[in-house]
């Protein structure tokens, strides 16, 4: 699904910042307000391996730091190298540090249609962006971590909010549902075997 949404914004009027939109909510768990949020200042690509990138969620007050994944951080140096070439190219004069704002870095106060054109094109009528946060928790789960993991990472104050964004529990190897199974089918087994005696 993340592919087919990548593929489709990176063809439409937003493809300058939606594909990096959705990679930040889906690979860093960032609400629309944080996205909007980010400025440049933020963010520091030659840290490291991959950079790392700093996130505030005003809604909760809480900061988190994240080393940046490889394909955000391709998509932060695409949105750069456009913001540059287009502010060289139309002569705008730099009037902020927003990432994912207009070109000359003033924020950006909304791209509600440009997801809503996304998401229709592809026939998904209810997903929504902050869905995205959902998957996010999700994969933290599926990759092996906690939902302590995921609290920190996706910058809730409480384990039951993490709890309520990570659906995926039932498809993770689970002993227990195999357990669940077996007890599902004893009974069928044993009738198997009193028919066949």
């Amino acid at each position: 699904m993340v592919e087919k949404l990548l593929e489709k914004a990176a063809k439409g009027r937003a493809k300058h910042y939606l594909p990096l939109a959705t990679l930040l909510a889906v690979e860093h768990g960032l609400s629309k307000q944080e996205v909007l949020d980010l400025q440049w200042s933020d963010i520091t690509l030659n840290y490291g391996e991959t950079g790392i990138i700093r996130f505030y969620r005003t809604k909760t007050k809480v900061e988190r730091v994240h080393r940046i994944m490889p394909r955000t951080r391709k998509a932060l140096l695409a949105r750069k190298a456009h913001i540059s070439k287009m502010r060289k190219l139309r002569g705008i004069s730099n009037k902020g540090d927003f990432v994912v704002g207009h070109l000359d870095g003033s924020r950006m106060s909304e791209f509600k249609s440009a997801w809503k054109s996304v998401c229709k094109s592809l026939g998904l009528k209810d997903f929504h962006f902050h869905d995205n946060r959902h998957t996010y928790c999700s994969n933290i789960i599926m990759a092996g971590g906690t939902l302590k993991h995921a609290k920190e990472m996706i910058g809730h104050k409480t384990l039951r909010m993490a709890d309520r964004y990570s659906h995926l529990e039932a498809a993770r190897e689970n002993v227990i549902q195999d357990n669940l199974a077996a007890h599902y089918e004893a009974p069928k087994a044993m009738a198997s075997k009193k028919r066949n005696t």
